[in-house]
């Protein structure tokens, strides 16, 4: 019998462990948008803070909201022409149908809503989405914080995005910053959806009817006589209130009524009739039985 080799078995035990054991799961990137990188800068200086997308697949439209501390940082306009505060679009996405792109100084709120349009394609991959100009104000720490974030594909299925908040430091110790400038496109390129206002509807004030004065003739009458009062007139005083109809039942009622107290008036009469039919009835009596007997 052939003695088996223990490096052979060994060799095939390791072979069947690698081809039979279990396999880990690959985690599927996930896509996050917002600002990727702290900042640390002195106060007084300006700088760019890019607002970046990563691992995107099929983006086509944002929206997305980034609040700061008002009393740190003050965003600087990147588009004079425009009324307002806005931030600079970067070259990520194709400039299309622009509904917002604002920067409240006083609340420290940013918002930038935007979608392509045909025939732009779809984009994937990393980019910077938007640039915004900050002039730090005064030493301090403040956050960068994603509030609101939706994005979608060319047909309106939702593109999911993780936020990813940043930091800006504002200190006497940062390093001054020597960063090349972020390209952006015209802001002239994007085609402006103006939001509408809600309208106030004006309440209209009840509006006062003039009395006429009363005439002279009538003002002197009520001067001479203070406690006169008109006189009410009744058109027929002495008339009596209508009775109401009488009914069947009340007619036959008061004729029954009548013809009692007509019989009670001649009861002679009727005692007269009564005596003659008896009379009469007495005498046809005897006259029978005399026949009789």
């Amino acid at each position: 019998m052939k003695i088996i080799n223990l490096r052979s078995v060994l060799l095939v035990i390791i072979l069947l462990g690698l081809v039979f054991a279990p396999q880990e799961p690959v985690l599927a990137q996930v896509a996050k948008a917002g600002v990727f990188e702290d900042i640390k800068v002195q106060p007084g200086a300006q700088f760019e803070l890019p607002v970046e997308v990563r691992g995107v697949e099929n983006l086509y439209a944002v929206d997305i909201e980034i609040r700061f501390d008002p009393a740190i940082l003050q965003a600087e306009d990147a588009d004079p022409n425009m009324e307002g505060v806005q931030a600079g679009l970067s070259t990520f996405l194709e400039a299309g149908l622009l509904l917002y792109n604002t920067i409240d100084n006083q609340e420290g709120v940013l918002r930038f809503a935007m979608s392509q349009v045909n025939p732009a394609e779809p984009v994937s991959g990393d980019g910077i989405l938007l640039v915004v100009y900050f002039l730090a104000r005064a030493e301090g720490k403040t956050e960068l914080e994603i509030s609101f974030l939706e994005a979608s594909d060319r047909y309106g299925v939702e593109v999911v995005l993780e936020p990813e908040d940043g930091l800006v430091t504002v200190s006497q110790g940062a390093p001054i910053i020597n960063a090349t400038s972020i390209p952006t496109q015209d802001p002239g390129s994007v085609i402006l959806i103006p939001t509408l206002a809600p309208t106030e509807i004006p309440t209209q004030a009840p509006t006062e009817i003039p009395t006429e004065p009363p005439d002279e003739g009538e003002a002197e009458i009520a001067m001479a006589y203070p406690e006169s009062k008109p006189e009410v007139y009744t058109a027929y005083p002495e008339s009596q209130p209508v009775e109401p109809p009488t009914t069947v039942a009340a007619e036959v009622e008061e004729g029954a009524a009548q013809a009692s107290r007509s019989i009670l008036d001649y009861w002679w009469a009727v005692l007269i009739v009564v005596l003659v039919a008896g009379g009469l009835a007495v005498y046809l009596w005897l006259s029978k039985k005399r026949a009789v007997g």
